[in-house]
């Protein structure tokens, strides 16, 4: 794996730090557009990081893929939650 600048490494964690701010607000309201928002960066994400596993110990591509997996995980279920909430309003009103 290729180390990158500290700019680019800040920048980085920052916009995942945003990304986090923006899934805590879809699991307090259950926004379908901000889980989505992750999906649509932790997804490629996760695929581009599982691809490029050279240079990590095992314990490292272990710990890496499971701290990209579980906002993808998380915003996953809380569409799935919001999309069954919608549906169940739908249906009973």
């Amino acid at each position: 794996m290729v180390l990158c600048a500290p700019h680019l490494a800040a920048c980085t964690g920052s916009m995942n730090l945003a990304l986090a701010v923006v899934l805590a607000v879809a699991a307090a309201t259950l926004s379908r557009a901000a889980a989505l928002a992750v999906l649509v960066s932790g997804v490629p994400h996760f695929a581009f990081h599982a691809g490029h596993q050279d240079g990590l110990s095992g314990g490292e591509q272990t710990a890496e893929l499971i701290a990209l997996a579980m906002p993808v995980g998380l915003a996953a279920l809380l569409l799935a939650l919001a999309w069954r909430t919608q549906l169940a309003t739908d249906i009973h009103g």
